[in-house]
């Protein structure tokens, strides 16, 4: 596909929602049909699939790039694609797979940050006090010089690490390897593989 082209477009979703449709202005020359199964998107011409989640079973992209010789992309709104991969491995022709790696890198770096301040500053008390009206004096903790711990260390753990790191944490990190590539803007303080379990 070329950039600019008009194309029509599959996208396997159940329902819209806050991430779908995409907005008007970068959707040009684009026509998008909704669609929570094969069947409803089935005798159409389309160029490209595109899987947002939750919950549409590979095997329903699988069909139409079957029947849908038209198709030449597919794309995971998300960067996992275990719901997609099974259904996929053997597909006998050349079609781009794309994925959302890095798309919400940014949102869920900020939620990591919230849940953390949400439990160290004790919000949960702080409702409770505001709801009783109770003025209840306590010390509040603070996560500069707290350990941020994070399993795995792609693009969403580093956007927490580099956020975390501006609250004074210390970052470690569980990860296949230890390699570090001179890309990462934030390298953990620690990193463990699993070979570094304990017996």
């Amino acid at each position: 596909m070329h950039r600019g082209m008009s194309c029509l477009v599959g996208v396997l979703i159940k329902e819209p929602n806050d991430a779908w449709p995409p907005p008007t202005e970068v959707s040009s020359g684009v026509q998008f049909i909704q669609g929570a199964t094969a069947a409803e998107l089935m005798n159409k011409e389309l160029r490209a699939l595109v899987d947002v989640p939750p919950g549409i079973p590979g095997s329903e992209a699988r069909t139409l790039i079957d029947k849908l010789p038209s198709i030449e992309w597919l794309h995971s709104f998300s960067a996992g694609v275990d719901q997609l991969s099974p259904s996929l491995q053997d597909v006998q022709r050349d079609i781009a797979y794309t994925n959302g790696r890095g798309a919400f890198s940014s949102s869920l770096a900020e939620y990591a940050m919230c849940a953390a301040l949400y439990f160290n500053k004790k919000v949960p008390k702080l409702v409770a006090n505001a709801a009783e009206s109770t003025w209840d004096k306590f010390t509040m903790p603070v996560l500069s010089g707290k350990t941020l711990g994070l399993v795995g260390y792609g693009d969403i753990a580093k956007a927490t690490a580099k956020l975390g790191r501006a609250f004074g944490m210390r970052i470690i990190a569980i990860r296949r390897n230890k390699f570090v590539s001179e890309k990462d803007e934030d390298t953990p303080d620690q990193t463990w593989t699993p070979e570094d379990k304990l017996a």
